[in-house]
């Protein structure tokens, strides 16, 4: 009772006041346009060019006869008594404009609110000292409400902001009384109460339709919502509450599309989830969840015809257009939040929600809208799976996986079919898409299946997307490339699973030079992108210490971390020739990082083995020195040959870090004949390669 009367009294001294403000500002606009409108036109005739001699002498002469005899003080002055506006007319309208303002407008609302309030004063007053009963205050009150309002819709024809004022305040002034009647006199009961209650709300809304008011139909819309709150109750009556709910948001519907007030619609949005958040905070619980799942359906779904409806007529007014996406918003929050403890319709609505709102995408051509469903859907699915609530759902999650996958692969399919344009989110969603549905179903069945079934998994999806691929690559080449980026992603998953080690490096760097060949013929950067990455990957598991031991079967050169380490360096090599520009030039210096790197580690695991020898410390060092620079000598003589620098770039660098190493190490390790041999291959290797650089130089000068 308290709430609904605080309610009522926020409506009537607060809504009302405000809404009439608002409407009186705009109105001044409207009178501020018109009287600019009039300034210009008084201008206009003032500077218009006089009447000549021979023209005043026709008019004088004609008879007098025609014109009927004119007062004096209606005649029109003399030309040479009309005044031209001045600059301080406009300013004068202005305060004549504020003037107005403050005795027409402003002094007329203060002017209710105190009336409201002396009538209420005067109502507690005769209560206090018994002058009335209560019946013939609730019939003064009622009276004085309809009085107001009939009143009100009379002056409105001539005094339309003053009258639909006094109408509102009988409104409001009806609602007060009926309240009265129910909770401070017990004069009515609850049902007729509420009976009366929507006869004013329906009253309001005949009555802002008439008088083409949007306050007044506010106020009917807050009034009707208030109602259940006004009257109140000790039971929880949600199929009578819900059903009134989807009724008004009907009524809102049809009077603001009739009359085109659509912000209409977003006060019965805000008041709709108000009424659901009080009655779920009362007296929701987890058994009524279907009932308020299937209410909640269908008022999002009024919500977002009135959103497509809106989408489709104004698409430029952003601000109305994300009040209403509250809707959907709001709804699929409540529906993850109360149907994730059941396990089933969590399921099925998750499913539901996907193919609803892929439709609605593809209907409006938007990708945007597919992008945004598939995250709101694949957040709260990943938690739900992680959350372990899959457990003795393995077939339905599987289930629920696969529909969701098919219903966003049909959608790419179609896009693709149509030949539709490739944009960003597209391209998103075919990758998140193909690689999302094996990460979902890889969580529910890791423990169900062994390691082999999985990687079986992986590659029975790759299948699909390599037939897609297929499928598509006339239709939509480019877009079906991406298919096949995803195949190649979801083999490189199975490899790792499978054999892991070194099988897996060597299938994900072919994979990645057979994704950058197809990227160069597509020029796609996303397919760039994944072929660096599986690159990447590959160079990344072959650094890992359980490919980097040196094993007791250890052979020079023969062995898994040097086949595999060669394998990727010849990879890189080959998507180096390929490739062009500055992608060329970081493959080539990647693959001679990577052979410097392989003969280091085959040099120290050589000598790891002859650790019993004396020499072996010394001879290490100085082969480690040696085989640098000839490596970099060789690069040298390349990177001229072929006329390509970034090769004697890194060459010169690989120098820089041998000398490096031999005045700082070598020079204090070794000794005797290693010293010896180490410094002189180092010194003639960059004789020879100086002498290669002066002799182009000579060259080059010659030409």
């Amino acid at each position: 009772m308290i709430v609904g009367l605080l309610g009522l009294i926020g409506l009537v001294f607060v809504v009302l006041p405000l809404l009439s403000f608002m409407r009186s500002v705009q109105l001044g606009r409207q009178l501020d346009e018109l009287q600019r409108r009039m300034e210009r036109l008084e201008r206009r005739v003032s500077t218009a060019a006089p009447a000549t001699p021979r023209e005043m002498t026709a008019m004088a002469a004609e008879p007098a006869a025609v014109a009927p005899r004119i007062p004096e003080w209606a005649r029109q002055p003399a030309p040479d008594a009309v005044v031209t506006p001045t600059r301080a007319a406009p300013a004068a309208a202005t305060e004549l404009d504020l003037e107005e303002r403050i005795g027409g407008r402003w002094l007329q609302h203060a002017g209710l609110i105190v009336l409201l309030l002396g009538i209420a004063f005067f109502l507690r007053y005769a209560f206090e000292h018994e002058w009335l009963s209560p019946a013939v205050r609730v019939a003064l009150g009622v009276a004085a409400g309809a009085g107001m309002a009939w009143g009100g819709v009379r002056l409105a024809a001539r005094y339309r902001n003053y009258g639909l004022l006094l109408a509102g305040g009988g409104v409001a002034a009806l609602y007060l009384s009926f309240y009265a009647a129910l909770n401070l006199y017990a004069l009515l009961g609850p049902q007729v109460a509420f009976l009366l209650f929507v006869v004013v709300t329906v009253g309001a809304a005949a009555l802002a339709d008439r008088t083409n008011s949007q306050a007044i139909a506010l106020m009917a819309v807050c009034g009707g919502f208030l109602t259940p709150f006004l009257v109140g109750g000790e039971t929880d009556q949600q199929l009578q509450l819900f059903s009134y709910v989807a009724l008004l948001i009907a009524a809102s519907m049809y009077l603001a599309h009739r009359r085109r007030w659509r912000w209409l619609n977003v006060a019965s949005l805000a008041l709709t989830i108000i009424t659901v958040a009080a009655w779920a905070v009362a007296y929701y619980t987890d058994a009524k969840y279907l009932r308020t799942e299937l209410f909640l359906t269908l008022y999002c779904a009024m919500f977002i015809d009135i959103l497509r409806r809106s989408w489709s007529t104004a698409p430029d007014d952003a601000p109305f257009v994300a009040s209403l996406l509250f809707a959907p918003v709001v709804y699929h929050v409540w529906s993850v939040v109360t149907l994730a403890p059941h396990g089933l319709a969590f399921l099925i609505y998750l499913i539901a929600f996907t193919a609803i709102a892929v439709m609605l995408g593809i209907a409006n051509r938007s990708t945007l809208v597919r992008a945004a469903v598939f995250l709101a859907m694949a957040l709260p699915l990943g938690a739900w799976i992680q959350a372990h609530h899959w457990r003795g759902w393995e077939l339905t999650s599987v289930l629920a996986i696969a529909g969701i996958y098919a219903i966003h692969l049909a959608a790419q399919l179609r896009a693709a079919a149509a030949d539709e344009d490739l944009d960003e989110r597209e391209v998103a969603l075919v990758h998140a898409n193909g690689v999302g549905v094996y990460v979902a179903l890889y969580q529910v069945l890791v423990d169900t299946l062994s390691i082999a079934q999985l990687a079986g998994v992986a590659v029975l999806l790759a299948l699909g997307n390599a037939a897609a691929w297929f499928l598509m690559r006339n239709a939509s080449p480019l877009r079906a490339l991406h298919w096949l980026g995803v195949a190649f992603t979801l083999v490189a998953a199975a490899v790792w699973l499978q054999f892991g080690g070194p099988w897996a490096v060597a299938i994900w760097a072919t994979e990645g030079a057979a994704v950058f060949l197809v990227a160069l013929k597509a020029d796609s950067r996303w397919l760039h992108a994944g072929a660096w990455l599986l690159l990447g990957m590959a160079t990344f598991r072959w650094a890992l210490p359980d490919i980097q031991e040196t094993t007791t079967s250890y052979t020079l050169l023969l062995n898994a971390r040097a086949l595999t380490g060669l394998y990727v360096i010849a990879v890189l090599y080959l998507a180096a020739w390929k490739g062009a520009g500055q992608e060329r030039a970081v493959l080539m210096v990647a693959a001679s990082v990577l052979t410097v790197i392989v003969m280091s580690t085959e040099i120290v695991s050589f000598w790891q083995f002859r650790t019993d020898s004396a020499d072996a410390y010394v001879a290490r060092e100085m082969m480690l020195s040696a085989s640098w620079v000839t490596y970099a000598a060789v690069l040298v003589v390349l990177g001229m040959r072929r006329k390509y620098a970034p090769i004697r770039y890194f060459a010169i660098v690989l120098f820089g870090i041998a000398l490096l190493k031999v005045f700082f190490v070598d020079l204090e390790t070794l000794g005797g004949v290693y010293r010896i041999a180490g410094f002189m291959v180092v010194g003639l290797v960059l004789l020879v390669v100086s002498f290669l650089y002066q002799r182009n130089a000579a060259a080059a000068r010659l030409k």
